[in-house]
């Protein structure tokens, strides 16, 4: 699975979801919508990693996006 694939789909999610453009702000409020570390965010949100499995069902749950198809999208 591609890193920058998952970062562009995720991306493109969050986009329709209204998340603020602006990099900052951005990170900023995916950490508070997850309860996780900006840092986090950031290393997510910048194609840096690959969500762990406890914060891939946080991105479910509170953003109601399914995870599952995010991945199998990446794998291509």
């Amino acid at each position: 699975m591609s890193r920058k694939d998952f970062f562009f789909f995720f991306n493109e999610e969050l986009d329709a979801l209204g998340f603020p453009m602006d990099d900052s702000e951005r990170i900023h409020a995916l950490s508070k919508v997850l309860e996780i570390k900006p840092f986090q965010a950031a290393s997510i949100l910048h194609g840096d990693c690959i969500p762990n499995p406890d914060i891939l069902n946080k991105i479910s749950k509170e953003l109601e996006i399914n995870t599952r198809i995010l991945l199998e999208r990446s794998k291509h």
